[in-house]
């Protein structure tokens, strides 16, 4: 347990450093930047996601799957998958260029021709997914403090072309595609130049169809799957791009920001959980207590970070430019995404336990349903806000789905009661606050008021729990 810890602790050290660095310097880049811009950048990077996907064509995947499997020596292996994405974008980029005005336009909502925008996106694109199978190789070695170390130099580079641009070169959103460009290559020199060593035995290497072929047969079938989690988690920025203005994309993108502390405690969770959960389901698969008690106590823990995330929010506006302010307005609206996810990454185990992940396909495409359905009646009235409300009642869906259909295959006994409650009371909290703006002695009152419920609710969890530290 000590060793799993340590690990993930090597893992996710280099996050945390980096959400340090996103929360202390992004807020300055609101005053040097419009809204219009961050717009921009938003749908930028929203497409070079999709074309990263399309590059990559699953290979991390194919890292982690063959790396210890014996038949192909890792490097050998991680060459053979360099191969297709550089295939690949080499066919995507042409069709790319083609398409260049409706980028351009979708990005920058000018319809004429851009050819360096395009240029822009296929090489910032080719880049993440090399560096994205060069990762999966790094994680396979289980060199963490690498990982981590990647992650901050990769950051620090980041942050200081990206204030270099904005201070001697323009205000506007290049600065991001600045700072991309020279931060990937620099990743992509210190992965394969100084961890991996590539130049060793590139030179040596001869291609094989087989290890190709197998790579491909294996990869290729990931990369719909992943769009279709792409489509999912970026909805409601295409609809936002639809119904509203790159200004109200600008802001949610900062609202986004803001809210990534929380998504940090959902992929730190995931990176333990998954095998964790596994490795209890196959040692004992009548021990259910321990799923309860996990899903009680997380549940607490998010809930208070929820509560007081919305007590002291008018705090960023002391960090951010007035143009933002709306942002914090709606933000909490976001921190349900976390919420939901992580809980159901406890509740939907029965359907990996049980070899049942084609449901993991009818759940993401009956809440796309549902998404647009919320798309339509929130955006249009709300702007932002509404995308954020959209993207909030989307993951409940995606929650209530994961955990029905888990629960029919291995039901786990969770207390549901205090659950719904206290999601209740502190939702209850984040829309008055919403519709009323509360003043700051009024969100402190309530802000103690939701606590103490919540401490009331799950009293008895939490004395287990320090019973349990105490032993």
């Amino acid at each position: 347990m000590i060793k799993e810890v340590k690990r993930l602790i090597s893992f996710s050290l280099g996050t945390w450093i980096n959400f340090g660095f996103s929360f202390l310097l992004a807020p300055i880049s609101t005053f040097l930047l419009s809204p219009s811009e961050y717009g921009k950048y938003a749908l930028f990077l929203l497409t070079q996601t999709f074309l990263t996907y399309l590059f990559t064509l699953g290979m991390d995947q194919v890292i982690v799957r063959f790396f210890h499997d014996g038949k192909v020596e890792p490097d050998r292996l991680l060459i053979h998958c360099i191969v297709p994405v550089v295939g690949s974008f080499v066919l995507t980029s042409a069709i790319l260029f083609l398409l260049n005005r409706e980028v351009n336009f979708f990005i920058t909502n000018q319809h004429e021709t851009n050819y360096l925008l395009c240029t822009q996106l296929a090489f910032i694109s080719l880049l993440a997914s090399l560096n994205n199978v060069g990762t999966s190789h790094l994680r396979m070695q289980k060199a963490g403090l690498k990982y981590s170390f990647l992650q901050v130099a990769t950051s620090v580079v980041n942050y200081t072309a990206f204030f270099y641009y904005l201070f001697f070169i323009g205000k506007d959103f290049q600065a991001f595609l600045f700072a991309s460009l020279i931060s990937l290559s620099v990743q992509l020199v210190i992965i394969y130049g100084w961890f991996i060593k590539i130049q060793q035995f590139l030179f040596k290497f001869k291609p094989s169809g087989r290890v190709l072929k197998r790579a491909l047969l294996f990869g290729i079938p990931f990369v719909p799957s992943f769009l279709l989690d792409f489509l999912f988690s970026s909805s409601d920025k295409f609809f936002l791009r639809y119904f509203g203005d790159l200004e109200s994309l600008g802001v949610y993108s900062l609202a986004l920001r803001i809210s990534y502390a929380f998504t940090i405690l959902q992929s730190g969770f995931h990176l333990y959980w998954v095998p964790y959960s596994m490795e209890r389901f196959y040692r004992n698969r009548e021990d259910k207590g321990f799923y309860r008690e996990t899903f009680s106590i997380l549940n607490f823990v998010i809930l208070i970070l929820i509560t007081i995330a919305v007590t002291g929010k008018d705090l960023l506006k002391l960090l951010i430019d007035p143009s933002f302010f709306s942002a914090i307005s709606f933000f909490s609206f976001l921190l349900y995404v976390p919420y939901f996810y992580t809980l159901s990454e406890i509740t939907f185990v029965g359907i990996n336990f049980k070899n049942k992940t084609h449901y993991h396909l009818i759940i993401n495409l009956i809440t796309l349903a549902f998404n647009a359905l919320f798309a339509f009646l929130f955006i249009p009235k709300w702007g932002s806000a509404g995308a954020a409300m959209t993207v909030a009642a989307t993951y409940c869906v995606f929650f209530i789905l994961r955990s029905w259909v888990a629960n029919k295959l291995y039901a786990l006994q969770l207390t549901w009661t205090p659950f719904v409650v206290s999601l209740l009371i502190v939702s209850f909290f984040v829309l008055l606050d919403f519709s009323f703006l509360l003043n700051w002695s009024t969100k402190l009152f309530l802000g103690f008021g939701v606590s103490a419920a919540l401490f009331f609710l799950y009293k008895g969890d939490i004395s287990i729990l320090v019973k349990k530290f105490k032993k």
